[in-house]
């Protein structure tokens, strides 16, 4: 299983004060993002053409991206 990090803001006052890294894995992208994940793709396209063209991996991907996180490594 991959593991991600991810800089989440701090917030004081409702200003950002600083970020601290975050970590999440695989797993826990698919059980939290997935759902919406799949159910824009869906609207987008279809469910017929996500069933046939897109796997959890395409999300994973997604999420990566959108949150410019980085793939873990023992050094972290």
């Amino acid at each position: 299983m991959r593991y991600w990090c991810y800089n989440e803001p701090i917030y004081e006052n409702e200003k950002i004060i600083g970020n601290r890294v975050e970590i999440i894995s695989d797993k826990e992208i698919i059980d939290t993002y997935y759902p919406v994940w799949y159910k824009l793709v869906v609207e987008n396209f279809g469910k017929e053409y996500v069933e046939a063209n897109f796997c959890q991996s395409d999300c994973i991907d997604e999420w990566v991206i959108g949150n410019w996180a980085w793939e873990s490594t023992d050094d972290e």
